[in-house]
């Protein structure tokens, strides 16, 4: 794939509203912070310190463990920073540019850059005026593969069909939308 130019302008650019992103954010961080995964970690933390410890106080009997209560404390406080990184997470939202030969998706310090020309195939679902998720398949490394995101608000499908090149499907799931309310 050829480079992009950098300072190329995006066709078609905008934030994935709040409703598509944090159910998805929250998914990938309850898999990372379920309940017995952090007793997992954190009871083989302890057991691996502890033998640690007594594999040094062995070799070095008159060592000083004074500061070593701080562990205690250390290692509970990495699970607290990632939590608040995750809210941080959620806060912020994806980006989406569609560019004249790909589809950029940025999320704080990562980006995955879709070319279009391994774009197979889009669909666009709408269940409400404001509600729109996008999903694309594509190929990666011999493999298909999806990313779905909502569109925003002020973009209109036809917009969003002309920037990216490709006919999408359409599905109306309005009226399944209204049958669960």
């Amino acid at each position: 794939m050829a480079k992009r130019k950098l300072l190329s302008k995006p066709l078609l650019s905008w934030w994935v509203p709040y409703w598509s992103h944090c159910a998805a954010t929250n998914r990938q961080w309850r898999r990372l912070f379920n309940l017995p995964s952090f007793f997992r970690i954190l009871i083989g933390s302890c057991v691996c310190c502890f033998v640690i410890v007594l594999c040094f106080r062995l070799a070095f009997p008159l060592m000083p463990l004074a500061n070593l209560r701080w562990l205690l404390i250390q290692i509970p406080g990495l699970f607290l920073a990632f939590y608040a990184m995750s809210w941080v997470h959620r806060a912020i939202p994806e980006r989406v540019s569609v560019f004249e030969d790909c589809l950029l998706i940025q999320h704080g310090e990562s980006a995955i850059q879709i070319a279009k020309c391994n774009v197979t195939d889009v669909r666009v679902v709408v269940f409400s005026i404001d509600a729109i998720r996008v999903r694309i398949w594509y190929d990666h490394k011999q493999r298909r593969r999806c990313r779905s995101f909502g569109l925003a608000r002020e973009i209109r499908i036809a917009q969003f069909e002309e920037a990216l090149g490709l006919t999408c499907s359409v599905l109306d799931a309005r009226t399944r939308v209204q049958e669960i309310r």
